[in-house]
């Protein structure tokens, strides 16, 4: 009796989901994880099919690497995830609803018959790309931002021989400053996230943060005129 395997999909992944939280983006990028998400790209898979796949991405970088054969070896055995690691790996980013259970596949006879056989669960991304925009009407609040404002002002003063700012107002235009941006990334690629997702479907995180970075550089300059004098007023003796 001839057996074939049949995949029910049970989920449709959206094309792209924007992320607030800085966590969310870490877990992502984390080299334990990236293989996942890069090997769901191709579409959902069972642990069995994705643990190969993971442990065929991590050998491929590092065969890039410019190591003697010895130490290669060495990081292959070192990185190689048996199945058991990659359930938790999943457990753990369904939680973060990253990776859901996309389906089953199942085995059918050759009069499209389930048989016996147990079925196994399909994985997928819950999105087919990823774009982290940032809590940016949350920084005034957070250690770091306070921290970084006055070595912000500091600079800034010193570089343009102004008198050092006030930075309670530097605080609150670096804030409109960047929540619009943020703003403006969130209408960007939910205006056009099917575009966004085709054109970046083979981009690396590395790569979609860089784009992130350059499109907030250009847009700042963009706008410039519109904070120029409430961040002049700053910088008032």
């Amino acid at each position: 009796m001839t057996i074939l395997v049949e995949d029910i999909i049970t989920f449709k992944e959206e094309a792209v989901v924007v992320l607030d939280d800085p966590g969310l983006w870490d877990v992502i990028s984390d080299p334990r994880y990236e293989p996942i998400f890069q090997a769901l790209r191709e579409g959902p898979m069972t642990v069995r099919v994705l643990t190969k796949k993971y442990n065929q991405l991590i050998y491929d970088f590092i065969e890039g690497l410019e190591l003697s054969l010895k130490e290669k070896k060495q990081r292959k055995e070192e990185l190689k995830r048996v199945e058991k690691t990659i359930y938790k790996y999943l457990n753990f980013l369904q939680k973060k609803k990253l990776i859901v259970k996309a389906g089953k596949r199942i085995q059918v006879d050759e009069k499209g018959r389930i048989t016996q056989a147990a079925s196994e669960n399909l994985y997928g991304r819950t999105a087919k790309l990823f774009f982290f925009i940032g809590k940016d009407m949350d920084l005034k609040e957070l250690p770091e931002f306070k921290q970084t404002v006055p070595i912000v002002g500091k600079i800034l003063s010193l570089t343009n021989d102004l008198p050092e700012p006030s930075e309670k107002c530097l605080s609150k235009v670096l804030i409109k400053i960047l929540a619009k941006l943020s703003n403006e990334r969130k209408e960007i690629f939910e205006k056009y996230s099917e575009e966004l997702a085709e054109v970046s479907k083979d981009a690396s995180y590395d790569i979609l943060k860089n784009v992130i970075t350059i499109l907030d550089v250009l847009y700042s300059i963009l706008n410039a005129s519109e904070y120029e004098e409430e961040l002049k007023s700053c910088f008032k003796p």
